[in-house]
């Protein structure tokens, strides 16, 4: 059986790399926006090549990258609404 939030959403695990500038912002917002979120920062999610080039979570195991921290935020958004 799939966990669900307050809002009724799939419960998701987030995963954001303490290395990845830009990215705590996003953190951040989740946090106050999705207080249901699974969300947590590590050292690191052993993405290195996607994290020294551009923001990115692991959602669910499976990296979203977006070119700012409103693109990233937005994709994640929308996982949310589809899941």
């Amino acid at each position: 059986m799939t966990e669900k939030g307050k809002t009724g959403r799939k419960l998701m695990k987030l995963r954001f790399c303490e290395n990845n500038d830009g990215s705590g912002v996003v953190f951040k917002r989740l946090r106050t926006e999705y207080p249901e979120l699974d969300l947590k920062r590590k050292k690191c999610v052993k993405k290195c090549g996607l994290c020294s080039s551009s923001l990115f979570v692991k959602v669910d195991g499976n990296a979203i990258s977006g070119r700012n921290s409103d693109e990233l935020y937005r994709q994640i958004v929308e996982l949310l609404k589809i899941g």
